[in-house]
């Protein structure tokens, strides 16, 4: 069976809810030494999942990449990193990174090996932004299950469903960068490196251009050869037709200005272009009101200037009226 936007979407979140899931059987695997409870319950409750979700992946490596594993997992571990530094006032729990690969050193070499080769825990980014990170790696991850650009545009019903999802995704990420609260905020480090590995985010936000499976059957543009591979050509190209109806055309117009906003929003926060933008707007400002300025200034002084003038110039008369007229 062909895999759908729903169907790869469904697995991911599948797993997604696997991972999160408490641990039915937990372990007592570290001595507590110098934690505090708090800390010390959610060090053991982190590593007994760890455990755990190795072998889920394993047990779905037909369908999840050890990529993807390892991006959701630092995802996961950032945000019990957080509960974990939150777990004393005073900053003198033992480092969390230290202790759990400390532990799967001694305990678990598989785990290990994997951990380094994840690079758990290596990039020092809020869990704020990794929040947005996994939403654009799964937005990555389903185009590329589907078979990349090329192979989604010629699959009309595949192509509306995939640029639906990319909408989606687009509207949840608006929800993560810009929150209604202030307690989870990003900043600019958190993207001065490429979010995804294997792809441009400009290219990724890109609507697809979906064909029209019904106008390629129908005018034949699909026949066999007869070379030795006996592969499938396209012949008989005819000009790019458009049986657009209203909902399509707005949600084209959707997608693409909400890519736009959502590119100029993070090139204005997250990169040097921004703050350049923002330092030269600022100085033009501050020109423009300097300029307004100088020129009230010279008025008022031209306007007192000339009535100072007219006063001195302008004749003092007054009539004369002789006694005798009394």
């Amino acid at each position: 069976m062909a895999e759908t936007v729903k169907s790869i979407v469904e697995k991911l979140n599948d797993f997604y809810k696997q991972m999160e899931g408490e641990v039915t059987e937990e372990k007592e695997l570290l001595e507590k030494g110098r934690l505090n409870d708090i800390s010390h319950v959610i060090l053991n409750k982190t590593l007994n999942m760890i455990i755990r979700n190795y072998e889920l992946y394993k047990d779905n490596s037909e369908f999840i990449t050890e990529d993807k594993y390892c991006k959701y997992l630092n995802s996961l571990l950032i945000r019990k990193k957080s509960y974990y530094d939150g777990g004393s006032s005073i900053n003198t729990n033992p480092d969390f990174r230290g202790q759990i690969m400390d532990y799967l050193n001694r305990k678990k070499p598989e785990i290990y090996r994997n951990f380094l080769k994840c690079n758990i825990l290596d990039d020092n980014y809020s869990y704020g932004s990794s929040v947005t990170r996994n939403k654009i790696d799964d937005l990555y991850y389903v185009r590329e299950k589907l078979g990349g650009k090329e192979i989604i545009k010629r699959k009309k019903s595949i192509c509306l469903d995939f640029n639906n999802y990319m909408y989606d995704t687009v509207c949840d990420i608006f929800k993560s960068v810009i929150p209604t609260n202030s307690d989870i905020t990003l900043k600019k480090s958190d993207f001065a490196r490429g979010i995804n590995t294997h792809g441009n985010i400009f290219d990724i936000f890109t609507k697809i251009s979906c064909e029209d499976e019904r106008t390629l059957e129908d005018s034949g543009q699909f026949r066999d050869t007869k070379d030795q591979d006996n592969s499938l050509e396209i012949a008989g190209m005819q000009s790019d037709t458009c049986n657009c109806t209203y909902f399509t055309i707005f949600l084209s117009v959707i997608i693409t200005f909400l890519g736009t906003v959502l590119t100029i929003f993070l090139l204005h926060k997250f990169s040097p272009i921004g703050s350049l933008l923002y330092n030269l707007i600022e100085k033009k400002g501050t020109i423009k009101k300097n300029i307004h300025d100088t020129e009230i200034e010279n008025t008022l002084e031209d306007t007192f200037d000339s009535l100072h003038v007219n006063v001195k110039q302008k004749d003092y008369s007054m009539s004369y009226i002789p006694v005798e007229e009394y």
